[in-house]
C-alpha cells in the first residue's frame, strides 16, 4: 500500500517541514558534525534519524533533492513494514488465528495517517517503529526473559531516544506499566525489573548527548522550537479546557461540518478541531492534517464512523478481556494521559496535538 502511494505522490507532498529537515541533514553532510540545538529551525531534535538519512548524502551535494527524500522515503516504508510485523509478532504470541491476525495488520496498514507517516521524510517513522518496538519486547521479556530480547530492546530504546523525544511519552508509560505493582503495594516480577533495568541502561545512554549537546549549549535538558519568542508563554488554562472537553458533546455547532483538523494557526475556520484535544486526535489519527477533495466528503465521513464503532467496541472488549488486554490499554491509556499532560507545559499550537506523535499506540489498540 505504502509503495503504490509513494510511485503515485510527489516527494513532498504530507510532509511536515520538509525543507527544514533537509536542511538538518545537509548540514550533517556538508560539516561532518551536528548543528547545535538552535542552530538550525529542526536541529533541537536528536540526531539518528538525519544521520541516516545522511547516508544519502551525495544526491543532496549534487542537488538532487528529489532523489535524496524518495531514498529515504523508503526507508521510512522498510519501517513501517517492520511496525506491521512487530503488530503480527505480538498477535501471534497471543494465540490469535491467522485470519485475525491479517485482518487487523490490513486495517492498520490501510489507515491513510499510516500511510503519512511510514513513507514520508520525517523522524516520526523511525521514532514510532522503535517506539512500538519497545512496548513488544517490554511485554515479551516481563513474561519471559531472553538474552537476545534483551538485547533488541536496549537498541530499539536507545535508538528511539535518539529519534525524537517524542518517544520519552512511550518509554515513560512502559516503565509505569513494568511497576504498576508497585502501586498495589506489591513487589514488581523479577522479569519486570531486568526488563526495567534495560531501559534504564538505555536512558543511561542517552544521558551524554542530553548533558553534552543540549545543556551546554542551550542550558535545557530537551530543547525545542517552542522555547523560541516567535512563540508566546503557554496559557496552561486554555490548554486545560482543550484536555477536559468531551468530543462531539461538548463541541460547538460547526466543529463537526467538515471532517478536516484545520491545523493552520492563523486560519479561524468555523470547523477547526484545534479546540479539543481528543477530537483533533481522533481526526489525525486517521487523515492526519489535510483536507482532501476526492474521493467524495461522504468517503471520509463513513471512515469516521467504521473507526468509532470499531474503537468503542476494542473499548468494551477491555472492559471483559484477559489481563494481556488490559496491560496493553493501560499502556495506551497512559500514552495518551501523559501526552495530554505534556500539552499544558507548551504553546499549544494544533500541530501539537498530532496523533504523529503517540501512533505507536496502533500497537495497543491492536
Amino acid at each position: 500500500v505504502a509503495c503504490l502511494y509513494f510511485v503515485r505522490t510527489p516527494y513532498d507532498l504530507r510532509t511536515h517541514d520538509l525543507e527544514e529537515h533537509i536542511e538538518y541533514t545537509q548540514f550533517i553532510v556538508q560539516n561532518k558534525k551536528l548543528p547545535k540545538p538552535y542552530q538550525l529551525w529542526q536541529s533541537y531534535h536528536p540526531p539518528l534519524y538525519y544521520l541516516i538519512a545522511s547516508l544519502f548524502g551525495d544526491d543532496l551535494t549534487r542537488g538532487d533533492k528529489a532523489i535524496h527524500v524518495n531514498k529515504s522515503r523508503l526507508i521510512s516504508i522498510f519501517f513501517g513494514l517492520w511496525t506491521l510485523f512487530i503488530i503480527l509478532s505480538l498477535l501471534r504470541s497471543l494465540n490469535i488465528t491467522p485470519p485475525q491476525q491479517l485482518l487487523v495488520a490490513l486495517f492498520i496498514a490501510t489507515i491513510p495517517k499510516y500511510i503519512f507517516v511510514f513513507s514520508t521524510y520525517n523522524n516520526d517513522s523511525l521514532a514510532m517503529f522503535c517506539s512500538v518496538a519497545i512496548v513488544y519486547y517490554s511485554y515479551s521479556l516481563s513474561l519471559n526473559w531472553s538474552k537476545a530480547k534483551s538485547i533488541i530492546l536496549l537498541i530499539a530504546t536507545t535508538a528511539a531516544l535518539y529519534a525524537k523525544y517524542t518517544s520519552i511519552v512511550c518509554f515513560i508509560s512502559v516503565c509505569i506499566v513494568l511497576l504498576r505493582k508497585l502501586f498495589l503495594l506489591q513487589l514488581p516480577t523479577k522479569n519486570g525489573v531486568k526488563t526495567l533495568l534495560v531501559l534504564m541502561i538505555s536512558a543511561a545512554l542517552f544521558l551524554p548527548y542530553v548533558i553534552i549537546h543540549n545543556y551546554q549549549n542551550t542550558h535545557k535538558l530537551f530543547p525545542t522550537n517552542f522555547d523560541s519568542k516567535r512563540f508566546p508563554t503557554p496559557t496552561k488554562h486554555l490548554n486545560i479546557k482543550r484536555i477536559m472537553r468531551i468530543p462531539i458533546l461538548q463541541s460547538n455547532l460547526h466543529e463537526w461540518t467538515d471532517p478536516w483538523a484545520h491545523p493552520d494557526p492563523s486560519y479561524q475556520h468555523k470547523a477547526k478541531k484545534s479546540h479539543d484535544f481528543w477530537g483533533y486526535m481522533l481526526v489525525t489519527s486517521l487523515i492526519g492534517e489535510y483536507n482532501f477533495k476526492y474521493p467524495s466528503v461522504n468517503f471520509y465521513w463513513f471512515l469516521y464512523y467504521i473507526h468509532f464503532i470499531i474503537g468503542f467496541l476494542s473499548i468494551c472488549f477491555v472492559l471483559k478481556g484477559s489481563s494481556v488486554v488490559r496491560y496493553f490499554a493501560f499502556c495506551g491509556l497512559l500514552g495518551y494521559v501523559i501526552q495530554a499532560l505534556l500539552l499544558l507545559q507548551v504553546y499549544a499550537r494544533p500541530c501539537t496535538m498530532d496523533f504523529r506523535y503517540v501512533c505507536w499506540l496502533w500497537l495497543c489498540w491492536s
